[in-house]
């Protein structure tokens, strides 16, 4: 990048006359000429001829749009474009202080119900004004006559003259050609060649040091609203200060109060009822869970008969040598989870009678739960006391009757159902077996016990 034929940009000259059709030329010295703010008119010719060849594609777009806005950063001149841009602010800026002045007028007639509309609407168009000029400062960060509209909105609308001190400042430094804006792309752009010079050798001929200096020597006066040398700024300072910081006690009574009806009214209701649902949280969660237990134990005490069942009709032979019924054959995709994984009989008669130690766990700490309440004490009796009478087939006329509570029924039916699961061979005797009939039989009043403690426990939430 630093030899002669780079520096003096011949070489880029020689390769546009070699291909003038090719994008991808005039790309590459659009990018070195950027990093010179003296080759802006190099900018302007590399634009003019992309835009006369008419490459339609997204590339060419996005080139002539970033020498656009790099000309734009580097403008100091007073630009048709920028003369519309400075006369609709003017215009903008001319409605703003009538509604300004529309506050004072409405101040002196007395009028003061109309005043909070007026100046809400004076805030809304200082706003507005303000966002425009700052956009137009970020378009055109060195151009003079920018400058100078956004000095005239500081003196005239914000009244902010310590800043309007400061932006005349820096509209001295744009008459005398300083930037108050680094140039970015030359420093980016130096950066990346770091041996490169600071200004570039081909400068644009002496027509542009020519112009440079007439922009640098006009006169450029900010009409009639400089500011006295003699003005005290750290007077103005220091009043501006004392105006912030003064408090009106209305005001101040006004914010306190807000807060303080905000947090009693809202957020200390808040914080009290979520701490309250944490403890309803955990009290809800207690019952559900032995409602899961008591619910699971019921499911097992009548799926376990109905598997053993099952069981014998597929395992005990016809006179012909078939079973009464053949292996379950799951469809694809079906779950056999609730079954332990398990497709076979046995397996899962084995594994439901497991499940009953389980059952018993979850609802082992209902012993202990809320003494004294009345649904509470319901369920106990239903679950724990020894009011069932459990039977025991001899045979199918002769029984024993047993007064156990409705666990120990659980724990009996899944033992009976282990006994049963030891004969390996399956035949009538086993069907006619005690511990066949046993099972059949003793389902249906644990079953009833369970329901009723579900709503009692149900009554209880």
């Amino acid at each position: 990048m630093c030899h002669p034929t780079c520096m003096d940009y011949s070489i880029f000259k020689m390769a546009i006359n070699e291909w003038p059709q090719s994008l991808d030329v005039w790309m590459v010295y659009a990018k070195f000429s950027a990093i010179y703010p003296e080759l802006t008119l190099n900018l302007v010719f590399i634009d003019q001829n992309i835009t006369m060849l008419k490459f339609r594609n997204s590339l060419s777009q996005l080139v002539t749009k970033s020498i656009a806005q790099i000309i734009n950063t580097r403008e100091s001149k007073f630009t048709p474009e920028i003369k519309s841009k400075i006369a609709k602010l003017t215009k903008q800026f001319s409605r703003t202080k009538n509604r300004l002045r529309n506050i004072w007028d409405l101040l002196l007639q007395g009028s003061t119900t109309e005043l909070s509309n007026s100046i809400q609407t004076a805030q809304k168009y200082v706003k507005e004004s303000e966002q425009e000029i700052n956009h137009l400062m970020t378009l055109y960060p060195n151009n003079k006559f920018v400058a100078r509209t956004h000095a005239k909105f500081l003196f005239e609308i914000k009244s902010d003259l310590i800043s309007y001190k400061k932006k005349n400042d820096e509209i001295v430094k744009l008459q005398r050609g300083i930037r108050i804006t680094p140039d970015v792309v030359h420093e980016l752009g130096v950066l990346s060649f770091p041996c490169i010079p600071d200004c570039a050798i081909e400068i644009q001929d002496s027509s542009a040091k020519t112009q440079t200096q007439i922009e640098n020597t006009e006169s450029f006066n900010l009409e009639e609203n400089s500011l006295d040398d003699d003005v005290n700024l750290e007077a103005i300072n220091t009043i501006i200060r004392q105006i912030q910081n003064q408090k009106v006690p209305s005001v101040t009574f006004m914010y306190f109060s807000t807060l303080f009806l905000l947090f009693f009214s809202v957020l200390a209701p808040l914080i009290a009822y979520l701490v309250w649902f944490q403890f309803y949280l955990y009290d809800l969660k207690q019952p559900i869970n032995y409602m899961h237990g008591i619910s699971y134990m019921r499911n097992l005490v009548n799926m376990i008969p109905s598997f053993s069942g099952k069981l014998l009709l597929q395992e005990m032979p016809k006179e012909d040598g078939t079973n009464y019924l053949k292996a379950a054959k799951f469809l694809p995709g079906f779950t056999t989870e609730s079954f332990g994984g398990y497709s076979s009989t046995r397996d899962i008669v084995t594994f439901l009678s497991m499940s009953v130690g389980t059952a018993s766990e979850i609802i082992s700490p209902l012993r202990n739960y809320k003494f004294g309440n009345e649904n509470i004490e319901k369920v106990r009796n239903s679950i724990f006391s020894s009011n069932l009478d459990f039977t025991y087939y001899m045979n199918t006329t002769n029984y024993i009757k047993t007064k156990v509570s409705a666990v120990q029924i659980s724990f009996m039916l899944a033992s009976t159902a282990g006994k049963l699961l030891n004969n390996e061979k399956i035949n009538p005797e086993v069907a006619k077996s005690p511990e066949s009939i046993t099972l059949r039989h003793n389902n249906q009043i644990i079953t009833e016990a369970a329901n009723e403690a579900m709503n009692n426990m149900i009554l209880f939430i």
